[in-house]
Order: structure tokens, then C-alpha cells, then sequence
């Protein structure tokens, strides 16, 4: 990829941004711009198989990495089975075995009875045969015959597809303009486009994205699935009000954090929250954070019962996810928590 170039566009761009805070005043001398810096990642602890390392000033640097190399191609079909060797020769027969031994000779028959005088006795009945000796022991079997020869292997299959080069557009944000998460000190958007994979995240002038407020919201547009988020230690910015149109009524919720999706054209998403423990999560949609009619929004019915909402979300501006909580009894108002976004088809 052409990183060298890459770095000339990101540091040419974000050139003419400024960062600061507070209400306009008359134009003062220049900012000085943040130092941008986009530099080629090794295959290591941070890319498995390398990739780019974007950092502004002594922010926490990103890293955009490559995708994995693609698949090793299916293993060819068997090769045919060789052809039958010819059968070994007869073993040798075993020799015979030795002859049993005689059995016992039976036992003499009694006398018979003497008969009368002048009448011959009757014969005695003949003794029962003797027992079979035992059989001689089987002689040992002839060798088995050499096996025939294997078949030739098989051809090998086609190789696999070769892994997708990532396309990297970098956009900048300039303070004070447009509905976006750095709106108020202005930094750039970075697109990633990997094959139909589209990753995009926001990088502020000093402030990077943590969620904590709206100015610092974490960008969710391209959809995904957060692990290990959490309201404990984050702020308590935000509530749906009272009787506001749309939003679950409350004013007594718990600690809070920020995303934001900013689509190109009007875009459906499903947000789906898997609290932890006894967190009881509540859900909002708003395009402006702090007041305003909801254009969605969800409550959790207990500890931790994952809660599922849908809104619409217009084309070029701004549409926030606050991610709050709300105390009844037996359940807590802030916790530990999955965020799952989906674009709806």
C-alpha cells in the first residue's frame, strides 16, 4: 500500500484545522495544527499481519491493520488406488501335532452271579470306554506376502484467493461545522474498506472518542458488536426527561455513555443492549443530546434482561445512542454491558 502518500494527504488536510473551545471571538493569529503522523505497523502485538499506525499529537494512537493472507487452497482429490500387488507365497505348513495320549483303560465289569447248577451264568456288561487324549497343538501359521506397491499421489489443488488490500480514505472534520462527534475541535474521519467490510471511526483534536459526552461519542455508523463497555465511572450527562415525545420518562437515570451514527443516506438501525449482573439498562436516540424528542428508545424490565430497539437515522447529520440506566428495585442504574449495532436491510 502506499502509506508514504497516505501521510502526505492526511498531514496536507488536517493543515487548516484549528482546535479550541468556547464562543467565537474575532480570528485571532493561526493554531497551530496538530501533528499527524501515519506510519507502517509491523506484524506484531498490535497487527498480527501488520498494518497502519495513525496518531495525532500524544493522543492513543489507532492502527488500521491488514486482514489475514487468504485461505490455503483445498487439499487435491485422492490419487486412484494402485494396482493390486501379487499374492506372497504359501507359508510353509506347520508341522503335526503330537498324538494324544491313550486313555485310562475302564474298569473291569463285575462278576457275574454264579448261575444254578447246570445253567451257565449270564455274561457281564462290557466296562465303559476309556477318555480321549488331548489334541495336539496346531502348528504355527505360514508369513503373510509382501504388500504391493502404493499408487502415485494425486495432482495438488488450486491455490487459494489472495487476501484484499485495504482502501483507506481519510476525511477531515472541520470545527464548528456539520452534526458529528468532533464538532466542537474538529480532527477527521478514517474509512477503511476491506473487500465488503467498511470499518470508520473518528479521531477528535484533543479529545479522542470515549463516549463520556456527545462531543466525544464513539462512532458506530458502519455498525458492529462492543465488547467490555461500561457506564460505571462514565458521566451522568444525560436523561430522556420527563413527558418528552418518544423517550422513556424519567429524570432520575444513571450514569451514561455516548455513540453516534452520521450515515450518507437515511439509514435503519437495531440497537441491542446485554447487560452484566444486576445492570439495568435504558436506551435513547436523539440528534441532540442534551433535550429534544426521541426518535427511539428502550427499558430494561430487570437485572440484566438484554433490551432491543430500532430507529431511522437521517442522511448527513448526526443521530446519538445514549446508553443510560435506570434504578428499580432489586437492580442497579449502571453497569457492565455488550453494544450490539445493526443496519437494517
Amino acid at each position: 500500500m502506499k502509506y508514504g502518500l497516505l501521510t502526505l494527504l492526511v498531514v496536507g488536510l488536517l493543515g487548516q484545522l484549528g482546535c479550541g473551545s468556547g464562543e467565537v471571538g474575532q480570528q485571532g493569529p493561526a493554531a497551530e495544527a496538530p501533528e499527524v503522523s501515519v506510519t507502517v505497523e509491523e506484524p506484531g502485538e498490535n497487527c498480527e499481519f501488520g498494518g497502519v499506525r495513525i496518531a495525532v499529537d500524544e493522543q492513543e494512537a489507532h492502527f488500521v491493520c491488514d486482514p489475514a493472507v487468504g485461505d490455503e487452497g483445498t487439499g487435491g482429490a485422492p490419487g486412484e488406488d494402485g494396482a493390486p500387488g501379487e499374492d506372497g507365497a504359501d507359508g510353509v505348513d506347520g508341522a503335526d501335532g503330537q498324538d494324544g495320549v491313550d486313555g485310562a483303560d475302564g474298569q473291569d465289569g463285575a462278576n457275574g452271579t454264579d448261575g444254578a447248577n447246570g445253567t451257565d451264568g449270564a455274561n457281564g456288561t462290557d466296562g465303559a470306554n476309556g477318555t480321549d487324549g488331548v489334541d495336539g497343538v496346531d502348528g504355527a501359521d505360514g508369513q503373510d506376502g509382501a504388500d504391493g506397491q502404493d499408487g502415485a499421489d494425486g495432482a495438488d489443488g488450486q491455490d487459494g484467493t489472495d487476501g484484499v488490500t485495504p482502501e483507506i480514505v481519510v476525511t477531515p472534520l472541520v470545527r464548528g461545522e456539520g452534526s458529528h462527534a468532533c464538532h466542537a475541535d474538529g480532527g477527521y474521519r478514517v474509512v477503511v474498506t476491506t473487500g465488503a467490510d467498511v470499518q470508520s471511526f473518528e479521531v477528535c483534536n484533543g479529545k479522542p472518542a470515549n463516549g463520556q459526552t456527545c462531543e466525544e461519542a464513539i462512532d458506530v455508523t458502519t455498525g458492529g458488536t462492543w465488547t467490555d463497555q461500561t457506564t460505571i465511572g462514565a458521566g451522568n450527562s444525560y436523561d430522556p426527561g420527563r413527558n418528552t415525545p418518544g423517550c422513556i420518562s424519567s429524570t432520575t437515570s444513571g450514569h451514561d455513555r455516548a455513540y453516534v451514527v452520521s450515515p450518507t443516506v437515511t439509514t435503519q438501525y437495531r440497537v441491542t443492549v446485554i447487560p452484566e449482573g444486576k445492570y439495568n439498562a435504558l436506551v435513547y436516540m436523539r440528534t441532540e443530546c442534551v433535550s429534544g424528542a426521541c426518535i427511539g428508545s428502550v427499558r430494561g424490565q430487570g437485572g440484566g434482561r438484554t433490551v432491543t430497539t430500532t430507529f431511522t437515522a437521517a442522511a448527513g447529520i448526526s443521530s446519538f445512542i445514549i446508553v443510560d440506566g435506570i434504578w428499580i428495585s432489586g437492580a442497579e442504574d449502571r453497569g457492565n454491558y455488550t453494544l450490539k449495532v445493526e443496519i437494517v436491510p
